[in-house]
């Protein structure tokens, strides 16, 4: 830890007013029932005064501030909206670094000099973030491509930024003292954990490349190839796009003069949210507009994958069981999912939780098709939760419920018509049904399966039989020869004996001969 950087942090916090007390007037303590909660209006506005003192102290502490500011907003499931509302805020300028560093790093990295791996190379950064900065290049084979640099300070800088934010996180939650809860270490080690995901190129280069196979059955969605020989942890190299960028566009008439259909790429981007958290476990978590580019015939492609999470199997499956039971108003076996999907172990009273989701999701479901929203179903979850004094303990929940919140809110502002909530729920029910089917077919030939190869092995057998007995009619003189080859006595048959016999041997070379075509065929 930077001792120098910790005494900067803590300057900037005290001069913006911000103290240990602000944070316990968050009321996060997980309190009893019985207890009487701030509630209302004047807890919203104390939280309010906190997070403008911790947005203004995180603008100027820079990008691992700003960006831990920025994961605090998503957490509406523990803080109140108006103190994320005012932390979705963030933002930085972040000026690009300049291109003699980006090119010392680039030949670092590669191992060699930057003219021997690209033909042309833009001096000019067409685009500068707190981790990197990108320039467009050619290569040597006439390919066009977007090469990600990352800032040469960006892993220190970041380092002793987490050692300080866990040491503030650690003190914070002694003074709380709200038991068994390390809340804001938690949330530290958290967003620590995604902050070091977007730091490894390597890792965000092999995201891409799975995502492009996983959203291979969307052939509206389009995911840039990735060059991995042009890859290293602080070099991430791909396909440059050319299209128009999504937040070129404000309302659905702009994308109607441009010649794009809002409601067509509404549902793509659905379907595209949908495939990737329940088909595939893949999610992009940074599909904001800026990284949605418009291509033609209605097609959209995904750049900048550094934000991203996998889903294992057993999460994929639980988030898919979740929301099955709620679309489908199974709504006791919903609540109880839910409790178990996301590990709520410190409950203040598990029954009052349930009943209270319960009423909210039958409620909700009440409202006609336009008025339902998938952004309502989720905040108004958080917000019980955090009435309840729960926390959740996936963060993986949090990151693709604010990614699903983000999306609609671009779909409605793009095609103010579109209902996203059905189309959200559709998509899902026919990839549940896609599962389904395949997993029937699956197990039917799982179940068929030993009879199958049992009869490939006695078909073999017959056919290698059959030609044995051509071969040996082949290689004999005469047809008394080839009955002594086989082991029969020519006195002691009959001439319907020797007819079969012929017949046998006409039968084996056919069948050996569509034995062999298809051997042939099946390798």
């Amino acid at each position: 830890m930077s001792l120098r950087r910790l005494k900067n942090v803590a300057s900037v916090f005290s001069h913006e007013g911000l103290s240990t007390s602000d944070f316990k007037n968050l009321n996060l303590s997980p309190v009893s029932v019985e207890a009487t909660a701030v509630e209302g209006s004047a807890a919203e506005s104390r939280a309010l005064i906190v997070a403008r003192k911790l947005r203004r102290a995180c603008e100027r502490l820079g990008p691992t501030y700003i960006k831990f500011g920025q994961f605090l907003a998503l957490r509406r499931d523990m803080f109140p909206d108006d103190f994320c509302t005012e932390l979705g805020k963030l933002h930085g300028d972040v000026p690009s670094f300049p291109t003699a560093e980006a090119i010392a790093l680039i030949e670092a990295e590669l191992g060699g000099k930057i003219e021997s791996f690209f033909a042309k190379f833009e001096d000019v950064p067409v685009a500068a973030a707190s981790i990197a900065q990108v320039h467009f290049a050619e290569l040597h084979t006439g390919e066009q491509v977007a090469i990600k640099v990352q800032r040469p300070t960006a892993l220190k800088n970041i380092t002793d930024d987490l050692s300080i934010l866990v040491s503030l996180a650690k003190w914070v939650d002694r003074f709380l003292n709200i038991g068994r809860r390390a809340v804001y270490t938690d949330l530290v080690r958290d967003f620590s954990e995604q902050l070091n995901r977007e730091l490894d190129f390597l890792e965000e280069a092999l995201f891409a490349e799975d995502l492009k196979s996983g959203l291979a059955p969307e052939p509206s969605i389009y995911v840039p190839k990735v060059y991995h020989e042009f890859c290293t942890k602080k070099v991430f190299v791909s396909e440059r796009i050319y299209g128009e960028r999504l937040d070129k566009f404000k309302t659905a008439d702009d994308l109607l003069e441009a010649g794009h259909d809002p409601y067509v790429l509404s549902i793509t981007l659905t379907r595209c949210l949908v495939r990737q958290i329940f088909a595939t476990g893949l999610v992009h978590l940074d599909m904001h507009p800026a990284n949605l580019f418009l291509l033609k015939n209605h097609r959209i492609a995904l750049i900048d994958f550094g934000m991203h999470v996998r889903l294992s199997k057993e999460k994929r499956w639980r988030v898919v069981q979740e929301f099955h039971l709620r679309f489908t108003g199974r709504y006791q076996e919903w609540a109880d999912v839910f409790v178990k999907s996301h590990y709520l172990n410190h409950v203040p009273d598990l029954d009052k939780l349930k009943r209270e989701l319960i009423y909210f999701a039958r409620t909700n479901d009440a409202k006609s098709v336009s008025d339902m929203s998938v952004a309502q179903n989720i905040l108004g979850t958080f917000h019980i939760m955090r009435r309840n004094r729960v926390f959740l303990d996936q963060i993986d929940f949090v990151v693709f419920s604010r990614c699903m919140v983000m999306l609609e809110g671009v779909c409605l502002r793009l095609c103010p018509e579109f209902a996203p909530f059905d189309e959200f729920k559709t998509h899902l029910l026919n990839i549940l049904k896609e599962r389904a089917d395949k997993k029937r077919l699956e197990e039917s030939l799982n179940d068929i399966t030993p009879e199958i190869l049992e009869a490939f092995d006695t078909a073999s057998e017959i056919s290698q039989g059959l030609v044995r007995l051509k071969r040996n009619f082949v290689r004999s003189h005469d047809l008394r020869e080839f009955m002594e080859r086989e082991g029969f006595r020519p006195s002691g048959l009959t001439w319907y004996e020797v007819l079969a016999m012929i017949s046998l041997v006409a039968m084996a070379a056919a069948l050996g001969y569509l034995w062999g075509q298809y051997s042939h065929l099946s390798h």
